[in-house]
């Protein structure tokens, strides 16, 4: 079998922890299958170590900065490079892909991480223009995808809802896996160090806008107020036009010292960051599934996170939940509290998410993907 992954367009961000924990489990579980991978040139430190039957091939980075440049590349070279490899089957690991492809006569199968894009309005960073092209482009790779792999039952309903049910019968459900030889809680003979000198809630999130971090930042300052001692550590990049409004309200609230947004974190010191954290904290009100707090329960780190689309799916019972269509900011705040002073409460979510990270695996996601495309050819 040759299976020609289409990645080009995934640069960082939990698509690129999807891709580089996933491949590794693939091309063990299909030992007799080749693999070729279209990759941007930045990105080929990260695979070109995986396995010699993994083929790179790499795009220069210019071309997908572009919008002319990356169209031209699209739909005139791409289909060139897919077919010069002859493969059984075309693997996009992202939610668009050239409808040129399907000339190559293949089945498509198309990842959908995320539905966002079905709702969003436009803004600073999503004008309408760009909104429109990727609703476009989504819907015609939706329509000559042989199969669409939704990443949770929740967001396999979003999509067959968009479709009008025209694709839900062709589509499946895999959920993304945890690494857990990176992630695993503290051993009893291991000392980790935590590079900051205070108590820490963490939140792992790009500052987009359905991320709700103004909400957040409101909520904290509350929860400051009640009594609690941690700060609040958050690692993601600005998205979006509201990063200095805030900024503004860090400062207005006088929590310049006991908030830390930090842009980028090393791979290699994210369990160090988890397994030093009181809590993990998400307060995104969109998620088709949400990989950074399964992460933080391997590390056996209790997590708080809103009742919102995919996360109970995925949580289940081992997060402590809130409500953010009926709970205030001020009743939010509270919960908080009362889990960060109850310590038997934090070893309950602790313990309850570790159990639960451990359905989740990239070995498990690998062996559903290779049953998926052996039933395809």
């Amino acid at each position: 079998m040759r299976i020609f992954i289409v990645a080009h367009t995934i640069r960082g961000g939990g698509a690129e922890t999807y891709l580089r924990g996933l491949i590794p489990q693939l091309l063990e579980k299909m030992s007799n299958a080749e693999f070729r991978i279209l990759i941007p040139a930045s990105r080929g430190i990260y695979y070109s170590h995986i396995n010699n039957r993994l083929t790179l091939d790499e795009i220069d980075d210019s071309i997908l900065d572009g919008i002319k440049s990356r169209l031209i590349f699209d739909n005139r070279k791409l289909i060139k490079v897919v077919s010069d490899f002859h493969p059984d089957i075309i693997f996009s690991a992202s939610e668009v892909v050239s409808p040129k492809l399907k000339r190559l006569k293949k089945p498509i199968v198309l990842v959908y991480h995320s539905t966002l894009q079905f709702y969003m309005k436009p803004d600073f960073t999503n004008s309408w223009l760009k909104l429109c092209y990727t609703r476009i482009m989504r819907d015609r790779s939706a329509k000559v995808a042989s199969i669409i792999v939704a990443v949770s039952h929740y967001e396999r309903a979003e999509i067959g809802m968009r479709y009008h049910n025209s694709r839900f019968n062709k589509s499946a459900v895999i959920y993304h896996g945890v690494d857990h030889d990176r992630f695993y809680p503290l051993n009893i003979e291991e000392s980790v160090q935590s590079e900051f000198n205070f108590s820490y809630i963490v939140c792992i999130s790009d500052y987009h806008e359905h991320k709700k971090m103004d909400e957040m930042i409101d909520i904290f300052h509350r929860m400051v107020d009640g009594g609690i001692k941690e700060h609040l550590v958050i690692v993601g990049r600005p998205k979006n036009k509201n990063i200095e409004e805030i900024n503004t309200k860090i400062k207005s609230f006088r929590l310049d010292d006991k908030i830390h947004m930090i842009e980028y974190i090393d791979n290699n010191e994210l369990r160090k960051l988890y397994i030093n954290a009181s809590l993990y904290w998400t307060h995104s009100n969109a998620e088709s599934f949400g990989l950074t707090p399964l992460e933080a329960m391997a590390c056996k780190v209790p997590v708080f996170a809103p009742w919102r689309e995919a996360m109970p799916e995925v949580y289940g019972n081992a997060a402590c939940f809130y409500n953010t269509f009926i709970d205030s900011k001020d009743e939010i705040a509270r919960k908080g509290i009362d889990l960060l002073k109850s310590s038997n409460e934090l070893d309950s979510y602790a313990t309850a998410g570790y159990a639960h990270s451990l359905k989740f695996s990239w070995e498990k996601a690998a062996y559903e993907y290779k049953k998926l495309f052996e039933r395809m050819l």
